[in-house]
């Protein structure tokens, strides 16, 4: 080792004395100086390989090489040589290679070395012909590299490496120290094809390296991050899968694929075991894996038990997904279903929410309290399915009739009507709301002819605008065609099955600063429009219903009470749901088709009829009117005829054997059984009017199922028409160069939400997109569209 003219220490190493690699040090290509064993290693640079152009020998080049912190390579106006090793190499023929010493390097400070490659041209000793000028991290993995001039271009090219030189010994601190470094890699953020680099290195020390449990930890920081391109990669590279990454991918940071990461994670680690993967991902409290497993149908629940251990395991594991399912195919529950279901109504669990309301069954005062909780949490598609299991339970609870709307309010055949097309109300109801979405008046029309009014208003303007004629003044803007009150959007009557709130909302005709409260006549005026009674015979059970609904009859009705078990709500929701089901299932068979009637009119679906669900059938499917004189009241004939009916049933019903479970089809059916004797006793029975086009035979779960996708599909598509009028309104009002910019958020804004109607409130449209847009003329006209 010599001192080279800068002060810096040199070697000059020849080609073929350099240094003999053995089994005690490791060659390492691709291992960076971020992972040390604080020990002293050595460098080696070796050329091979060199091929020359031009006929230039070899002997001519001249190679230098710097090797030391990277801070002293590259910072400053050039090298700091008093900090660096300064390397020479010779060539004889296509080699040269070097040897080095460089110490202990620090983890702290990064080596890095610069190669320059050149050559003095005979015309200039003093000049040099770089070739070939590389700064870069240690080590190099073996590459070809290209001579090049810009004197005379290309000159050849040469194979050029650089090795770090450690002691094998070290090789435990080594792999050690890697695992680390590639967890705080990972870490800190870095990007999967860095991590494919550090990952080469560690390869370097041997396949046991990446199954170390370092290179798990760094499994599990990926797996956390949510970083899937890392995580595949380090499972490539030979990383096993275990159970804590798996639990870290489900903790992590991923959102919805989560689960997805931690399902692979999760599997990949029991490849080798044959265990059921749904009971273990319980045990190890995995609820986001176990609900994968069971979601893309690689786990089942024939193999768990259905004592309702596995319930319990599933609810303290948090498996939502695995315990609906387990309460769906008939495990007890692990609580009481009524904190169970408030949970899954905050969580925003729809499955678990509904599995919670079978299990509840007869009781309706935990049902009442689930509806409300239900609305507190605006879980509309869970509100139904709470009025539709009460609707059930109320079913087998009457004891004076069934709670059929014929019977409370006599015959339908004169259903309230609109005013305008004279269809039937019920169908179809439609209201007029202002800004706010509220009444603006208490009449009704189909929503057909409602949003036809306000159609015809926006037409109206748009035909006035495009004229500019002054002297023809602005039209009005939409107003009710009974009363011509002014409003602002045409929309259904909520369903009070629905969303109750929002029926409630709608069905309510406010003063001037009075609170949300529904007078007893609005309350009339919506139960003609929603059911189909006759207003003329509805109108004195009306009378006796409203004091029993409200608690405060002079200053009307809130919405508390509106919600209250027994009340106005569940009244309706019970007619409704009956009517719905009617519709669905289709005109029942006649009582001498024993079999078919039966099974028609088995709401349970358990083989056996109650004498709730008997009763229920024969109103239905018999004019029980017949029953009672003939000088009885029309109005009061059904009701009385039911009254008769049941003491008919009661005669003939066994309750020591029927009482408890009900009758089943055996008892039923036959010469001697309940239907015959029931005909046998019936004056001159009249089987029902049979439609056209009967739909196929439902049960009544599959029947409300098929009503509330009916109801839900209903609300969509008033909300892509409202959305799709609304478009429509705006390009009539604004200029065709605006329209053709708007974007679709724009829309969205002007357009609103269905509750708030098609058209832009005074506010929206001149301090809103539009009105930004059309200046203060353009906001003038567009607020004359929609007077107060």
């Amino acid at each position: 080792m010599k001192a080279g003219p800068s002060g810096a220490a040199h070697v000059t190493v020849a080609w073929d004395s350099a240094a003999k690699s053995t089994e005690d040090t490791l060659h390492l290509a691709h291992l960076t100086h971020a992972v040390l064993a604080n020990v002293e290693e050595k460098i080696r640079i070796e050329f091979s390989e060199l091929r020359l152009d031009h006929g230039i020998a070899a002997e001519h080049l001249r190679c230098k090489a710097y090797v030391g912190p990277q801070a002293a390579l590259t910072e400053g106006d050039g090298p700091d040589k008093s900090r660096l090793r300064e390397i020479r190499l010779e060539f004889s023929g296509p080699k040269a290679v070097a040897e080095v010493p460089i110490g202990i390097p620090h983890a702290q400070e990064p080596w890095a070395i610069r190669i320059k490659l050149y050559r003095r041209p005979a015309s200039n000793l003093f000049a040099q012909e770089i070739w070939y000028e590389v700064v870069a991290h240690l080590p190099l993995s073996k590459s070809r590299v290209s001579l090049t001039s810009e004197i005379k271009g290309r000159y050849g090219d040469a194979m050029l490496e650089v090795l770090r030189l450690v002691p094998r010994s070290a090789l435990p601190k080594l792999q050690h120290a890697a695992g680390g470094v590639l967890t705080q890699a990972i870490s800190a953020g870095v990007e999967a094809s860095d991590v494919e680099k550090i990952c080469l290195g560690l390869r370097e020390l041997g396949p046991e390296t990446m199954t170390s449990s370092e290179a798990g930890h760094a499994l599990e920081a990926a797996a956390k991050m949510g970083n899937r391109p890392v995580v595949d990669l380090l499972l490539m590279q030979g990383v096993p899968a275990t159970l804590r990454a798996a639990h870290a991918a489900e903790q992590g940071k991923a959102g919805k694929h989560s689960a997805e990461m931690a399902k692979d994670l999760f599997m990949a680690s029991q490849q080798t075991q044959k265990l059921d993967l749904l009971p273990l991902a319980i045990e190890e409290r995995m609820p986001l894996v176990a609900e994968r497993l069971l979601l893309d149908g690689l786990a089942k629940l024939d193999s768990l038990p259905g004592d309702g251990s596995f319930a319990r395991k599933a609810h303290a594991a948090g498996a939502w997904t695995v315990l609906a399912a387990l309460l769906e195919r008939g495990d007890p529950m692990p609580c009481k279903p009524r904190l169970l279901l408030d949970y899954a109504l905050r969580a925003g669990h729809a499955g678990l929410a509904r599995s919670c309301l079978k299990h509840m069954g007869e009781d309706t005062k935990d049902m009442d309290t689930a509806l409300r909780t239900c609305l507190d949490h605006g879980r509309t598609e869970i509100v139904r399915e709470a009025l539709e299991v009460m609707w059930k339970a109320r079913s087998s609870q009457w004891s004076d009739g069934p709670p059929l709307l014929t019977l409370e309010v006599g015959p339908s055949d004169q259903p309230a009507e609109c005013s305008i097309c004279f269809e039937s109300l019920y169908t179809n109801p439609g209201v007029f709301v202002n800004e706010e979405g509220l009444r603006v008046c208490g009449h009704f029309t189909c929503l057909t002819c409602a949003e036809h009014v306000q159609d015809e208003a926006s037409e109206r303007f748009r035909a006035w605008r495009t004229r500019r004629e002054p002297r023809i003044p602005k039209p009005p803007g939409p107003a009710c065609p009974l009363c011509r009150a002014s409003f602002a959007a045409a929309l259904r009557l909520t369903d009070p099955t629905v969303d109750p709130k929002s029926f409630f909302r709608l069905a309510c005709v406010l003063e001037p600063g009075e609170d949300i409260v529904l007078k007893d006549k609005y309350a009339m005026s919506a139960i003609e429009a929603i059911l189909p009674v006759n207003a003329s015979t509805f109108a004195p059970i009306f009378e006796e219903l409203w004091p029993q609904w409200c608690a405060d009859c002079t200053d009307g009705m809130r919405e508390a009470d509106f919600l209250r078990p027994d009340g106005m709500l569940a009244w309706l929701s019970s007619h409704l749901l009956e009517m719905k089901v009617e519709g669905q299932l289709g005109a029942p068979p006649k009582l001498s088709d024993t079999e078919s009637w039966f099974q028609y009119f088995d709401y349970h679906g358990n083989g056996r009829l109650s004498k709730s669900e008997l009763l229920r059938g024969i109103v239905k499917a018999y004019d029980v009117a017949q029953l009672v004189p003939a000088t009885t009241p029309s109005r009061k004939s059904r009701t009385m005829g039911a009254i008769k009916l049941r003491e008919l049933v009661d005669a003939l019903w066994d309750e020591d054997r029927w009482g408890a479970g009900g009758i089943g089809l055996e008892d039923f059916a036959g010469r001697c059984g309940l239907a015959q004797r029931l005909l046998d006793a019936m004056p001159d029975y009249k089987a029902p009017v049979v439609r056209t086009g009967q739909p196929e035979r439902l049960s009544v779960d599959e029947a409300l199922a098929k009503a509330r996708q009916s109801d839900f599909q209903t609300i969509e598509e008033d909300e892509a028409r409202a959305k799709e009028r609304a478009e429509k309104q705006r390009r009539q009002i604004a200029p065709a160069w605006l329209v053709k910019s708007m974007t679709d958020d724009v829309l969205k804004s002007a357009g609103n939400a269905t509750l708030r109607g098609d058209a832009a409130t005074t506010e929206e449209w001149s301090t809103g997109p539009f009105g930004a847009a059309l200046g203060s003329g353009a906001g003038r006209e567009a607020r004359g569209c929609h007077p107060a």
